[in-house]
């Protein structure tokens, strides 16, 4: 339940003390904060969580400019962040190599 949650703010939220500093969340199929279990598991055991969803080059070059599985994430990520801002956070959007892009975030 959302209400549960602790309160966000800026793009990180916030848990209880005594927890790590930061936590990041990477979101790769999972496109949703409902039943989320790496982000419900974040809230509960970091200061601040901040939610990051990298478009991999290594997966989207080979594809089509125009294709329509592309375009489907495209608004779910767009859903997702304004699921997150609703609750005072937001997604951080990178393009490029994931391997790379989450090792800078982190």
């Amino acid at each position: 339940d959302r209400r549960a949650w602790p309160a966000f703010y800026s793009v990180g939220m916030q848990a209880p003390a005594n927890r790590l500093e930061r936590a990041l969340v990477w979101f790769r199929r999972d496109l949703r904060i409902d039943d989320q279990a790496a982000l419900c598991r974040a809230l509960t055991d970091a200061h601040q969580v901040f939610c990051a969803f990298v478009l991999d080059r290594d997966i989207l070059d080979p594809l089509p400019r125009a294709d329509r599985r592309v375009e489907f994430i495209l608004g779910a990520l767009q859903v997702l962040d304004e699921d997150l801002r609703r609750h005072g956070g937001a997604l951080i959007v990178r393009h490029g190599r994931a391997v790379d892009e989450i090792q800078r975030l982190a």
